[in-house]
């Protein structure tokens, strides 16, 4: 599925980032070493979205799904808790879909390899 991803990307992305993004999902957490309490994020108390929004984050789960589960399949598991907080749509959200967005143009064609030692 060559130029899937570039077109997803024309589609939904604003600007293209002026930094790789290698992580798909989370902003890295610095643990904090030494510390007896290591402290969860916060839940998420960002002001909701507009229905616009929430349908914006619905399409663009669900062309990633499709890609996701045809050739990429590290996407799936931050497209499962992307779709999971789709109940409740955020600014966080779409944050989080921003930076998945981000990933997949830094990563924009990914291929399947097959051992021929699995086919034997």
């Amino acid at each position: 599925m060559p130029g899937y991803i570039k077109k997803a990307l024309k589609t939904y992305l604003d600007e293209h980032p002026k930094r790789p993004q290698h992580a798909r999902m989370h902003a890295w957490t610095a643990p904090s070493y030494g510390s007896k309490v290591q402290l969860t994020p916060p839940a998420d108390n960002s002001e909701p979205l507009n229905a616009g929004g929430l349908i914006r984050i619905q399409q663009i789960i669900c062309t990633l799904l499709f890609y996701g589960q045809a050739i990429d399949s590290t996407l799936l598991v931050a497209l499962g808790t992307l779709s999971a907080a789709q109940s409740k749509v955020t600014k966080a959200t779409a944050q989080a879909i921003a930076q998945l967005l981000s990933y997949c143009a830094t990563h924009p064609d990914a291929t399947i390899w097959l051992s021929t030692s699995i086919l034997k």
